[in-house]
């Protein structure tokens, strides 16, 4: 880096797209060493200069900006600082946009996973509308990238629908925080999570969301009082097979137990006859 910056400091700009490179490697490697104020500080002097080659030749140094830019949204969060991070998701994410419109498509699973990131940022800045508009986008482009590779970004989806449930509890809109995290289940439990403790953990993430919602809706003044009515909020037992899961149905069993008692219960709300997510448009 030296050598790149004494090339600039005689005038000469031909370096400088290894400088940022040399920067960007070097802000990683104190990243991964907890040195998150250096690293941040050789990101920003990658972004600058990015910035300005961008100006000059966007066709070939966007995408390396939006590199650097990411690297510096990722050390904010880091460091806690969730309000400058959110400033500067909102320029990558217009970056990506304009990326995917002139036909470049990969990036819609990077679109994605910022504004997931971002919306857990803004939930930490307690700017819960805000936070729901980014997550509705971000769902949408995990339910379209599902919808076209298989089981590959299924899980991701699902976590999207946690975070959606967040923001709409926190908003007081129960009934949509029970609808999504309705759906979260149906996507994890479609999939057979069976396997690793993460995904189960995250499956049980999602049932409990669902069970907490429900009370909060007087699902059991409900279920009392409307016996023959089937409900069922959780998969069957046979998927139930992980110590996670069966720690949240544990603590949520009273709602099962009501159900069992006052119906057979056989059919789940969380089947949707209409398959796209119904919070999407309000």
């Amino acid at each position: 880096m030296k050598i790149f910056r004494s090339s600039k400091a005689h005038g000469s700009h031909q370096y400088q797209p290894e400088l940022a490179t040399a920067l960007n490697a070097y802000s990683r490697s104190l990243g991964d060493n907890s040195r998150l104020k250096e690293a941040l500080e050789a990101a920003e002097e990658a972004v600058n200069i990015r910035r300005t080659l961008a100006g000059e030749r966007p066709e070939i140094y966007t995408q390396p900006l939006v590199i650097s830019l990411r690297d510096v949204f990722n050390l904010h969060r880091q460091r806690g600082n969730h309000r400058d991070a959110c400033s500067t998701a909102e320029e990558v994410a217009d970056i990506y946009r304009n990326l995917i419109h002139d036909g470049f498509k990969d990036f819609k699973s990077d679109l994605a996973s910022l504004l997931m990131a971002t919306s857990n940022s803004s939930l930490e800045l307690n700017r819960n509308a805000r936070a729901l508009t980014l997550i509705k986008e971000a769902v949408r482009l995990y339910a379209q990238l599902a919808s076209s590779a298989a089981d590959k970004h299924k899980p991701l989806h699902a976590e999207s629908l946690d975070i959606a449930h967040s923001c709409y509890t926190r908003l007081g809109r129960d009934r949509d925080a029970y609808q999504v995290a309705c759906e979260a289940i149906e996507i994890r439990e479609n999939l057979g999570y069976e396997q690793s403790e993460r995904d189960s953990k995250f499956f049980a993430s999602s049932i409990t969301n669902a069970a907490k919602s429900l009370l909060k809706l007087n699902a059991l003044q409900m279920l009392a009082k409307n016996s023959h009515r089937r409900y069922q909020f959780i998969p069957n037992s046979s998927a139930i097979t992980v110590k996670n899961i069966n720690r949240s149905l544990l603590f949520y069993g009273a709602i099962y137990r009501v159900a069992l008692a006052n119906s057979a219960v056989t059919t789940r709300p969380w089947k949707r006859q209409n398959k796209q997510s119904r919070y999407i448009e309000k």
